[in-house]
């Protein structure tokens, strides 16, 4: 009776998808299939003698690519992998429906990553002075893809960086040596923006290891427990370094209900928001992660729900939709943080939390 009403006025062709759809989707992302992919990557690399490599797609203007350079020497020197590098030059405008919006809010974000992990902060003027900056964009992309392919030492590569975004633009360029065939290196830098496209990506700062990606500093400890799984630490007692964003008890522990006691709330202090998305894999984790926040220091929690991106009329590219679906950081950091499925009686009671949360619109699920 619940599927000929979900599905009334289908053709059966189409309720026999949705009908297998779920399992399907669920077996394909199972840690069985995940596993197994593992160790087939794992014995072709061991038959044909191939050492482990860590592909990296870089971006000179792109602030999390800056923290990532500066965290890939520690991965070399506890680990038994080699590294390509390659520099990007742009990224597909239709990922991005508020590339302002996005640039901003990552500065500020990559520089709460960097104190976290005690690597060098950014500049912040360069987000008021993008359109400076950004004139000189390929210019650095081509001397740090320059540079890369000439063997050249991290910390020359971090320089490189460093320069862009502390606006030495002029005096860096001109006071260095240009690479002898631009042509050709602009060249190789839409090969790398296709390899990222080949390979199902599309942002930068990210890390390709046989079939799976990792993003950013604070995803790699996803990577460093594979690696260590795999027998590729330099030693018995390499440990996992960039798990720092786990480590804080208040937001770790598990949520089976929401609080009750409107005593135990500031009501006056300012409160908590949380724009989410019913459909996003990250604002179910964001929502366990903004209640432990309320719960911890006792202030309320503003949820706004939003419409997902489809719903709102912005174009969702299939690359994009099939990335949040097979790329595994979503839900390793949900086995890795211990949460459990939001119980459906919590979630029905997002609505009429009062005390708790301001809800501006109704919550879709779909």
């Amino acid at each position: 009776m619940y599927y000929a009403i979900k599905y009334k006025g289908l053709p059966s062709r189409l309720i026999v998808i949705k009908t297998i759809q779920p399992y399907a989707l669920r077996l394909l992302s199972s840690n069985i299939v995940r596993d197994s992919k593992r160790k087939v990557f794992r014995l072709q690399r061991k038959l044909l003698k191939r050492s482990a490599r860590l592909t990296v797609f870089l971006k000179i203007d792109d602030p999390y690519s800056y923290l990532l350079l500066q965290a890939l020497p520690s991965l070399e020197r506890r680990f038994k992998v080699t590294f390509k590098l390659q520099v990007i030059s742009a990224v597909p405008e239709d990922m991005f429906p508020e590339p302002e919006l996005w640039a901003q809010h990552a500065l500020v974000d990559a520089n709460h990553v960097a104190s976290l992990y005690n690597l060098k902060r950014l500049p912040e003027r360069c987000s008021t002075q993008r359109l400076q900056c950004a004139k000189h964009n390929t210019a650095f992309a081509i001397y740090l893809q320059n540079k890369i392919n000439k063997h050249g030492s991290w910390q020359e590569l971090i320089d490189i960086v460093e320069a862009y975004w502390g606006q030495q633009h002029e005096h860096f360029l001109a006071s260095h040596e240009q690479a002898v065939d631009d042509v050709k290196l602009k060249s190789t830098l839409v090969k790398n923006n296709d390899a990222l496209t080949a390979l199902g990506h599309y942002l930068p700062a990210t890390l390709y290891f046989e079939g799976e990606w990792y993003w950013g500093v604070d995803r790699l400890f996803h990577l460093e427990q594979r690696l260590i799984i795999d027998d590729l630490a330099n030693t018995p007692t390499t440990a996992v370094v960039f798990d720092r964003s786990l480590q804080d008890s208040h937001f770790n522990s598990r949520v089976t209900a929401f609080p009750d006691n409107k005593q135990k709330v500031n009501t006056t202090a300012a409160p908590i928001e949380l724009f989410w998305s019913a459909r996003s894999p990250y604002s179910y984790i964001a929502l366990y992660k903004a209640i432990h926040a309320a719960n911890s220091y006792k202030v309320p929690l503003d949820v706004k729900p939003v419409l997902p991106m489809m719903m709102r009329g912005l174009n969702v590219p299939r690359k994009k939709a099939l990335y949040i679906f097979w790329i595994p950081s979503a839900k390793h950091n949900i086995l890795v943080l211990s949460m459990v499925l939001l119980p459906i009686h919590l979630a029905r009671r997002l609505s009429g939390v009062t005390h708790y949360s301001t809800l501006q619109d109704k919550i879709i699920v779909t």
